[in-house]
């Protein structure tokens, strides 16, 4: 492990990344603190009015770690440090003490040069920010201390501070830097008090009794590397537990709303099937109504038969030699009438099945451009194009609606310069082309357009009108509608 830096270029010996950033101190000539100099620079240079680096003095740039530790003579008379024989010369010259003790092994500590240029790069990045103009980066917010709290001595090693003690030092020293020595938690070993005592000699505190707050008088536990290993490891585990949990967690968000979109898709299945099974039994509904009219309209025709023959048979019986007459008219009679009966019959049939009959592949092609328009109108402009289409099923329903529920030719035919038609059929992408699917034709009258619904097209019969009308109702309401 590295001791100290020394400066390939001139030979002298720091002790950390700062002291080789740092040449010297703010010192002036009342100044009693101690200061750094460069062997390189005769005589050594003070500093007065800034602290100045060892490359920005001397140009040097080049250090390397070295298992010497740096000199440490201490002056038995006031105790300042001096770190070569330069330095103590000087001091010797300036105040006549020449006793010196020699201490380099006792403030030897290993240097941590990587966290150490990470520490002097934060600051040089600090320094840059203010410079440019930007704000400083936050720090990471800490407690404040409660003035209110007692205070007491820090707990540190016993024995270190009698090791510290027969080294020379005050009880009160030694504590102190036993409890800063080590990050100002506790914990340094006699090696590294001892370099913060020599890096602090002279200070004005320094046999002052250390006091610190009852809640931080504990030191923190220095860990080992098995036991810091241990608590990586386990800090690892609670992170990896923790994203399990979460992965758990999401998978099971997921699975439920996965088993919601099947339970919606099931509702909108059996909303379907329902509305199919109402629309079955009001087209039985029709038909058997059919079947009742024709039904009445034969029986009408049979019962004005049977009165017509009866008074026929009544005026011929007037005379012997007429007969024959009134019997050829009366036979011709009930022919004419077994005929209208027969005729009115077929037709009633005709009109059942025409009522029965849907056509299949037109409603297939309606279906399916409603189906094309919505998925356009929700790609295109999302939640705004869907209403669009949602106001155009509604008011073609109604069309087709009115065309069913009466006999009345005026609900078959509408005015293409009708307010509502042009904003909401005609103003809609696929609008027009709705009806036109559902049997309506474009036709001229009076220079005027008009969409008009044929009796004998293919969406003349009430059922075809009634499944026109069931598709524009899924598109309007079934959510699901497309999907399926």
């Amino acid at each position: 492990m590295a001791l100290s830096l020394r400066c390939g270029t001139c030979g002298v010996q720091l002790k950390s990344v700062a002291e080789c950033q740092v040449c010297g101190v703010c010192v002036s000539n009342n100044s009693k603190q101690p200061y750094l100099s460069c062997i390189s620079l005769s005589p050594p240079t003070r500093f007065s009015s800034f602290i100045q680096s060892h490359g920005e003095a001397t140009g040097h740039a080049n250090f390397e770690e070295s298992t010497e530790a740096v000199l440490a003579l201490v002056c038995a008379a006031c105790g300042k440090p001096c770190r070569s024989a330069t330095e103590q010369d000087l001091h010797t010259r300036r105040t006549g003490h020449a006793d010196f003790v020699d201490r380099t092994g006792f403030g030897a500590s290993t240097i941590n040069s990587e966290a150490e240029m990470k520490a002097a790069s934060a600051a040089a990045a600090a320094e840059a920010r203010e410079l440019a103009g930007l704000p400083p980066k936050k720090a990471k917010a800490t407690a404040p201390e409660d003035p209110d709290e007692p205070r007491v001595p820090p707990e540190v090693d016993g024995q270190a501070v009698s090791t510290l003690q027969g080294m020379g030092f005050s009880p009160a020293a030694a504590a102190r830097a036993l409890w800063f020595g080590g990050g100002g938690a506790g914990g340094a070993d006699v090696a590294s008090a001892a370099a913060w005592l020599g890096d602090h000699a002279g200070e004005g505190d320094l046999e002052a009794p250390l006091l610190v707050p009852v809640s931080q008088a504990k030191p923190k536990p220095v860990l080992s590397k098995e036991e810091a290993a241990a608590a990586a490891a386990a800090l690892v585990a609670k992170a990896r537990a923790k994203k399990a949990a979460a992965e758990a967690a999401d998978q099971k968000a997921r699975e439920a709303a996965r088993v919601s979109a099947g339970k919606a898709l099931a509702a909108a299945s059996r909303a379907e099937e329902a509305a199919k099974l109402k629309r079955s039994a009001e087209a039985r509904a029709r038909e058997k109504a059919a079947d009742a009219a024709a039904l009445a309209a034969a029986r009408e025709a049979v019962e004005r038969d049977r009165a017509e023959r009866r008074a026929a048979a009544g005026g011929g019986g007037g005379g012997g030699g007429g007969g024959g007459g009134g019997g050829g008219a009366a036979d011709e009679a009930t022919a004419a009438a077994s005929a209208a009966a027969a005729a009115a019959s077929a037709a009633a049939e005709a009109a059942r099945l025409a009522a029965r009959a849907k056509p299949v592949a037109a409603l297939a092609a309606l279906r399916a451009h409603l189906v094309e328009m919505k998925r356009a109108a929700g790609e295109g402009e999302g939640e705004a194009g869907l209403d669009a289409a949602r106001a155009c099923w509604a008011l073609c329903g109604r069309y087709v609606g009115n065309a069913l529920g009466s006999d009345d030719p005026k609900f078959r035919r509408i005015r293409c310069g009708n307010g509502a038609f042009t904003l909401k059929v005609a103003g809609v992408a696929g609008g027009v082309a709705c009806l036109a699917k559902a049997g309506w034709a474009t036709v001229e009258e009076g220079g005027e357009g008009w969409l008009v619904l044929p009796v004998d097209g293919e969406f003349g019969s009430p059922a075809a009108l009634a499944a026109a009308a069931d598709l524009f109702d899924s598109a309007l309401n079934n959510p699901m509608f497309g999907a399926l």
